[in-house]
């Protein structure tokens, strides 16, 4: 996982928006093979709202200056 801001620590380890979208391709797979069910795509919903979450978060920071600095 990245360790401090990218802004001070620099691009050392992933993020958590990496995960959700290797994890989402993951089941996007599934749902369109022999493992298709409707536990996978419930989970793929979720997911994919994190994922919009954590991007919607990522442009609020970037609008008020903050991205990639330890400020709140």
């Amino acid at each position: 996982f990245q360790d401090g801001p990218i802004a001070e620590a620099g691009v050392n380890g992933c993020h958590h928006e990496d995960l959700l979208a290797i994890v989402i391709h993951r089941l996007q797979g599934f749902q369109n093979g022999a493992y298709a069910c409707w536990e996978n795509a419930a989970a793929l919903e979720e997911l994919e709202k994190a994922l919009n979450l954590l991007n919607s978060r990522t442009v609020e920071r970037e609008r008020r200056g903050v991205k990639g600095t330890s400020a709140i």
